[in-house]
């Protein structure tokens, strides 16, 4: 190569940078200036229910598809999408027995309001007494786990293990006012009663965490949010998250997670997000769930920090 076919390359790498800097300068202050849409029902203090566990949430984020690459180009990232694919890992335990007083929450309910599982049993275990609904503990025990006195046949069966937590969820169709009554019955009476039940476990693919936090930063924001963000990225208004998601198709759910690659001239663009309200950081989740599977899930809550 002569001196000046290569003095020309540098001289349009530099000019090629020299265009870019002002975009990347203007899309930073813009972001700066986007006001986060609230997601703090979706992410509570206290809760219950195995939905709001930040992990779990992005695990079924991931699931659905609800995933963003800020990207110069709109194009699939097969390696992001197997490495998000492989992130969570579920594996089938088999019947196995649990404690009633192991467990720190159920699938489903119909209970809309946020509080921790044992603010739940007691309110379940008062009103089953002021109203009476069952005079005994094995009455209440058999309508639990068999064929109910109405006749519904969704007895639970089955329970949930979030291994980063060491974390029990009862995995419920219905009756969880009724799992939440007998928790406390059986803790009032000391009776250490137990069940068998089929065992899932979720857990972290450890390797695949280790690339995620070596390459990537991950944070969930709101869908209206999402789109916001692209279309002052691309200076497009009719750009939106979808457009950038890195599988084949997208989700349309109302939270995404919207991945950055962990390189230099992001930093300030991850900056903003760390410090932005009604934005939740994934990898500062990942990063603590190996401490936090060696310590209870009271100690899990008081290490969730987060900007609302």
């Amino acid at each position: 190569m002569s001196f000046k076919t290569l003095f020309d390359c540098i001289k349009y790498t530099l000019s090629q940078n020299n265009q870019k800097e002002p975009k990347q300068i203007q899309f930073e202050e813009k972001l700066r200036e986007i006001s986060f849409t609230d997601i703090s029902a979706s992410f509570p203090e206290k809760y219950f229910l195995i939905d709001f566990e930040p992990l779990y949430s992005f695990f079924r984020i991931i699931k659905g598809r609800n995933i963003a690459l800020l990207s110069t180009y709109c194009s699939r990232d097969l390696y992001l999408s197997n490495l998000l694919d492989n992130l969570f890992l579920e594996k089938e335990v088999g019947t196995k027995q649990l404690f009633f007083s192991d467990f720190c929450g159920v699938v489903n309910s119909k209970e809309t309001e946020q509080v921790f599982f044992e603010n739940f049993k007691n309110q379940q275990y008062e009103r089953n007494n002021s109203d009476l609904y069952y005079k005994d503990y094995d009455s209440l025990r058999y309508d639990v786990f068999n064929i109910d006195r109405l006749g519904n046949t969704n007895a639970i069966k089955d329970a949930i293990v979030l291994h980063w937590s060491k974390s029990i969820f009862a995995d419920n169709r219905d009756r969880s006012h009724r799992f939440a009554s007998l928790c406390k019955w059986n803790e009032v009476e000391k009776r250490n009663d137990s069940e068998i039940f089929n065992v899932r476990e979720l857990y972290i693919n450890t390797e695949k965490q280790k690339e995620f936090l070596d390459n990537y930063f991950g944070f969930i924001i709101s869908a209206k949010t999402a789109s916001e963000i692209f279309n002052v990225y691309a200076n497009n208004s009719f750009i939106n998250w979808q457009m950038y998601c890195p599988f084949s198709k997208s989700g349309f759910g109302e939270l995404i997670c919207l991945i950055i690659y962990k390189i230099p001239e992001n930093q300030n663009i991850i900056d903003i997000f760390m410090h932005a309200n009604n934005c939740v950081n994934i990898n500062k989740f990942l990063q603590i769930s190996d401490f936090i599977a060696k310590e209870t899930n009271s100690t899990y809550n008081s290490f969730y920090f987060r900007n609302f």
